[in-house]
């Protein structure tokens, strides 16, 4: 904690201070409920529970006394606060982390009337994406935000919480002269309109004008795209705009419920949510990321881009998805392709900034001014730390690496070099008798060709391929044959169907982002037939096909392919056309020596390649410097580097 509000040290304020301050929050929400229970003149039973968050779970019922349960607990959120803000050993810094971590707690952490037992439910959390932002990354986005323009006099948050970003600004923006919040849920920002009239108290200046909406956000940018703000500041909700069956049945989210009234809600919610993304598709048509399914904090970038003026900025903290994927490609044009971009804080799944949360975040500021650099913070794991990763990147040069697509790498300055280096060859999409398909089989539309029985057709799922190999059949836990006869007629029409006749390289299409090996590729014999769960690589009708097929697996199983994917891979999953991306060096183009000691293991069974060798080859024919090949096997936490090393100087004629 802060002893002293007149000294702020932001090197104090870390994960620590953050944590700390979740431990002080839930201790005084303890506090408050003992010393309810202990009065019996406190009454909670008519706090209304309507028209917010709470009513998400009231309509689940997932207590045995579920509005009584919620009742109490707002309460102890409204008694709470109070106190936080009349605590005069607190400094403002202190209140405002405090004053959201209670907030915050109080939407997922029950305690149980007269028990003090907590029971943790994350249905409203996660419907309405309400993870706060810690103080430690707050303060330093508002404090970027503040720098990123040259009058910072309008500061809009559409997703304010209980408006933690505005209630900063108020402390640190000295040319601020209005606050714009926006919060879906009622309860939520009527406490945001108590603590944003608290620190405009506090900071004694009157000319702070505010408005606290609560509201849709999308309904707000609907009816007010005049307004031009300076800054927009959010940690929007993540999440797609779907619904899940898990919103029902998840253990953390199940509703206590008799089944014909949740085959109901169910019903009524999907419909709901069916209506809503309709709407949406219909706002944000003209913008180029309605393909697909929709996600929310990617909607919100988009509004804010609009809601900014000429010299304004947008700081956000999202999923990364938005720089790779390829539903925001039309959005990434318009940003990175005009120079709108001006820095990117990567920060990975295991920095673990929000409780809850499991995917990697980026901090981000947009602009509407061109700029030809790109300031980068390459993998935070330490909030405090993001500006020791700080380096400033060529607009052009990023273009370059990531081609028409304009994926943006989650890369360092050396990174970036290697993959300048890698840009000057061949991409698999261009090597002309490479067919790069999705597989045949679809898992859903041709179920019922898919059996337990034996027979001679495999069906190629993707928990079939570990590492380099195919495993067997038994080995999966789902059917795993085709009734071949019957499925063959039913795509004797398609394209695809010629390619059952040869054999192919399979590529799983699900890959976490946290696994050690993220490209895994098996050849697969022929009539074998490949599901949708695969992508897969067939040199059809060419020449010298085996030695190619052999040396294209080699290539996706090396080093360099992974480690090329993996800059350029937001998310679980292998597209074709992320395997069309990368760089490599076609057949042909193999020196004889190279072909040479890549034939030396063709015969050879898998365990008993020389994969040293295999993958240095691989180096050698991009030609990447030693030391470069390094940094590539390190990064990926490779074992036995030095063999890899001594293996690659060999062929390299070195010592």
């Amino acid at each position: 904690m802060i002893k002293n509000e007149s000294l702020y040290d932001e090197k104090i304020i870390n994960k620590s201070y953050d944590n700390e301050i979740i431990q002080k929050a839930k201790a005084l929400r303890k506090s408050i409920a003992e010393s309810i229970t202990t009065t019996s003149e406190v009454k909670w039973n008519d706090i209304s529970l309507q028209g917010g968050m709470f009513e998400k779970i009231l309509e689940r019922t997932p207590f045995a006394d579920t509005e009584n349960i919620l009742q109490f607990n707002f309460l102890i959120t409204q008694l709470a606060t109070s106190s936080i803000l009349q605590n005069k050993s607190y400094s403002i810094i202190d209140k405002i982390a405090l004053y959201a971590s209670v907030v915050e707690i109080g939407s997922r952490e029950f305690i149980i009337p007269g028990t003090n037992k907590v029971v943790t439910h994350l249905v409203a959390a996660k419907e309405n994406g309400y993870f706060f932002t810690p103080t430690s990354v707050a303060i330093r986005m508002v404090l970027e935000s503040i720098d990123s323009v040259a009058d910072p006099k309008l500061v809009l948050d559409p997703s304010m919480g209980v408006g933690v970003f505005l209630a900063y600004h108020a402390l640190f923006n000295k040319k601020l002269e209005k606050i714009i919040g926006i919060e879906i849920d009622t309860s939520t920002s009527i406490l945001a309109t108590n603590l944003i009239k608290y620190v405009l108290d506090y900071v004694g200046n009157d000319r702070i004008k505010y408005e606290i909406i609560n509201s849709d956000f999308f309904d707000y940018f609907e009816e007010n795209r005049d307004i031009k703000a300076d800054v927009v500041i959010m940690n929007p909700p993540y999440g797609n705009l779907k619904f899940l069956k898990s919103a029902l049945t998840d253990k953390t989210t199940k509703a206590n419920l008799d089944s014909d009234t949740t085959i109901q809600l169910e019903k009524r919610l999907r419909e709901e949510k069916l209506s809503y993304s309709k709407r949406l598709r219909s706002y944000f048509y003209n913008f180029g990321i309605t393909k697909g399914v929709l996600e929310y904090s990617k909607l919100f970038l988009v509004a804010s881009f609009e809601l900014i003026n000429e010299n304004g900025s947008i700081t956000s903290i999202t999923p990364m998805s938005w720089l790779g994927d390829e539903a925001s490609f039309e959005f990434r044009k318009k940003i990175i392709g005009s120079g709108y971009l001006r820095t990117l804080w990567f920060i990975p799944e295991r920095a673990k900034i929000f409780k809850g949360v499991n995917q990697p975040t980026v901090i981000s500021i947009i602009s509407k001014k061109s700029n030809s650099v790109i300031k980068i913070a390459e993998e935070v794991l330490k909030i405090e730390d993001y500006s020791e990763k700080m380096f400033v990147a060529n607009l052009e040069q990023v273009k370059k690496i990531s081609s028409t697509n304009l994926k943006f790498p989650k890369a360092n300055s050396d990174d970036l070099k290697i993959l300048s280096h890698f840009a000057q060859f061949t991409q698999i999409k261009d090597i002309n008798y490479i067919h790069n398909v999705r597989g045949e089989l679809d898992i859903t539309k041709h179920r019922d060709y898919i059996t337990p029985n034996k027979t001679k057709t495999r069906l190629i799922r993707g928990d079939h391929i570990e590492g380099r190999e195919l495993l067997e059949a038994h080995l999966s836990k789902k059917d795993s044959f085709v009734k071949v006869n019957g499925f063959l007629r039913e795509i004797q029409n398609s394209k695809k169907m010629k390619y059952f006749y040869e054999s192919r390289i399979a590529i799983p299409q699900c890959t976490y982002l946290n696994k050690d090996k993220r490209l895994e590729a098996a050849i697969i014999p022929e009539k074998n037939i490949i599901g949708n769960s695969c992508n897969f690589i067939s040199l059809y009708n060419t020449e010298d096909r085996e030695s190619k097929q052999f040396y294209y697996w080699v290539f996706l199983n090396s080093s360099v392919a992974e480690w090329q994917f993996r800059a350029f891979s937001y998310n679980n999953h292998v597209s074709n056309n992320e395997l069309a991306e990368l760089h490599c060096i076609p057949f042909e183009d193999l020196g004889i020596e190279l072909k040479l000691l890549l034939m030396s293991n063709q015969s050879l069974q898998n365990q008993e390649k020389d994969w040293y060798l295999l993958d240095s080859l691989i180096a050698k024919s991009l030609q990447i410097p030693k030391s470069d090949y390094k940094r590539i096997l390190v990064s990926l936490n490779y074992d036995k580097i030095e063999k890899y090393m001594e293996v690659y100087n060999e062929i390299n004629g070195k010592k």
